[in-house]
């Protein structure tokens, strides 16, 4: 497991040929971390994807490689997932469904986890857990689009192993410009803002994920992005539809690291694919779908 970290030299790359917006110095806004952001910078962030509390968490590293940057939303799409687990006999059972914004907004309200630390189901426990996610595709200048899955946990989960987040894409048509960036945010039950940056990647020519720890403590919120930017594949012209698939599979057991990267892909098609028999330790979901109708 290692930091996900963005390659300096793709992002210099990324600010050398794209739009870039020079903002004024008066200070609009101190993120937690007491970095001083201007008006135009806050802006330039949102177009980019980031949402208010993720910039509240930003660290300077990040906020140095996008604050100048300036992004135009192209397509995204955001996904309610309910997953209801019920334990009979030592059997379990686990039901996956979408939900509408309304019926997430009431189970979040309702719930009785959101509070609770790390566990397992107890025969006949119901466990109840839902997130929402979404996926963004962005363009950056005319060289660059950003994807980007952000989910967000609305019923936070009991059994928290390691995770997998990812991205699937059209490798015919682009390829990675710079390295994925991951971060996972949460809040806990004192009101300690916490987060971690620590995964184990996984690049493929499809797509790329990466796979994280769930934080055991008691928590009352959380959040978890992964995103890169994208390029054209040196071969492809003029390029009039392009995919970005979100996917999430959450973990009932648990998978080493190192076992699960010898065992996992993505793709635009099929999303977060795990082998047998490690799939049986995962909860898989439809994607959130991203979809660019346009010229690039």
């Amino acid at each position: 497991m290692k930091k996900c970290l963005y390659n300096l030299v793709f992002a210099t790359l990324v600010l050398m040929n794209t739009t870039v917006v020079y903002a004024s110095n008066e200070v609009y806004y101190i993120n937690n971390n007491g970095i001083e952001i201007s008006e135009e910078e806050y802006n330039n962030l949102l177009t980019l994807g980031f949402s208010d509390k993720y910039i509240a968490q930003m660290e300077e590293d990040e906020f140095l490689n996008n604050k100048d940057l300036e992004g135009t939303l192209l397509s995204k799409e955001t996904k309610y997932i309910k997953m209801t687990t019920v334990m009979r006999n030592g059997i379990r059972n686990t039901i996956i469904e979408e939900i509408t914004y309304e019926e997430a907004m009431i189970l979040q309200s309702q719930s009785e986890h959101n509070r609770g630390p790390a566990g397992n189901y107890y025969d006949g426990l119901v466990g109840t857990s839902v997130f929402e996610m979404s996926t963004n595709i962005t363009g950056i200048g005319n060289l660059y689009m950003r994807f980007m899955n952000n989910v967000e946990w609305l019923v936070i989960p009991s059994e928290r192993y390691y995770d997998v987040i990812g991205i699937g894409m059209e490798g015919n048509k682009v390829q990675f410009a710079t390295n994925m960036i991951f971060k996972q945010e949460w809040v806990t039950s004192g009101g300690v803002h916490q987060y971690d940056d620590v995964c184990a990647p996984k690049y493929d020519s499809n797509g790329g994920l990466v796979i994280f720890k769930l934080p055991e403590a008691n928590i009352t919120s959380l959040d978890i992005v992964l995103y890169f930017n994208v390029r054209k594949q040196n071969n492809v012209g003029t390029i009039t539809s392009l995919y970005a698939v979100g996917d999430y599979a959450h973990a009932i057991c648990n998978v080493s690291p190192n076992t699960l990267l010898s065992n996992i892909s993505i793709s635009a098609a099929s999303g977060i694919m795990i082998d047998s028999p490690y799939s049986t330790c995962y909860q898989s979901t439809s994607e959130a779908t991203a979809s660019f109708i346009g010229t690039w």
